[in-house]
C-alpha cells in the first residue's frame, strides 16, 4: 500500500491507510508525532493507489496522537490552505471529510482549521469526537471493519 518513498516519510510522519472501493472510502489512521503536512502527504500517497478514484470519501483517524500546539495558528494554516488547493486538485472532485480527534482540545483545533477551508474548496471537511457519528456522517454501514493497521 504505501511505497518507499512513503516509508521513508513515515519514520516521521506516521499514518497508515487502506482504501475500500465498496464503500468509496480512504480510512487512514494517525499515530505517533503528528508533524504538520502529514495530511497531505498521507494524500499525496494514497491518491497513486490503483484501487483510489475521483470522489472518495475519507476517515481520518486522529485519536491516537495530538494535534500540534500550534497547528491552527495563522501562518501555519495560510501555508496549509495553499497546500490544501493542491489537495483538492489531487482528490479530484467533491467529497466529504471526516476528522475524528480523541480530545476536545484537539477538536477546537480541528474545528478552527475546519472552518478555515470551508470556503473556496470542493471537499466538505468535518471534525468529530465519536467515530460512530463520523461513519453516521459518511453513510458506512453499521458492523462494517475498518481494517488498518498501525504497523507495515
Amino acid at each position: 500500500m504505501v511505497d518507499e518513498s512513503d516509508r521513508q516519510r513515515n519514520q516521521v510522519m506516521a499514518y497508515s491507510f487502506y482504501i475500500d472501493t465498496a464503500i468509496d472510502c480512504v480510512f487512514i489512521q494517525h499515530f505517533g508525532d503528528y508533524e504538520i503536512g502529514e495530511g497531505i502527504c498521507s494524500v499525496e500517497a494514497f491518491v497513486r493507489e490503483p484501487s483510489y478514484h475521483n470522489n472518495m470519501n475519507i476517515l481520518r483517524d486522529f485519536r491516537q496522537t495530538t494535534l500540534p500546539s500550534n497547528f491552527g495558528e495563522s501562518p501555519i494554516v495560510i501555508e496549509s490552505q495553499k497546500r490544501m488547493k493542491d489537495n483538492d486538485e489531487l482528490l479530484a472532485g467533491a467529497c466529504q471529510i471526516a476528522l475524528v480527534v480523541g480530545s476536545a482540545k484537539d477538536y477546537g483545533i480541528m474545528h478552527r482549521y475546519t472552518v478555515s477551508y470551508r470556503l473556496g474548496t470542493l471537499a466538505e471537511r468535518r471534525p468529530f469526537r465519536d467515530i460512530a457519528k463520523a461513519r453516521n456522517w459518511l453513510e458506512i454501514p453499521d458492523g462494517y471493519e475498518i481494517k488498518i493497521s498501525t504497523s507495515d
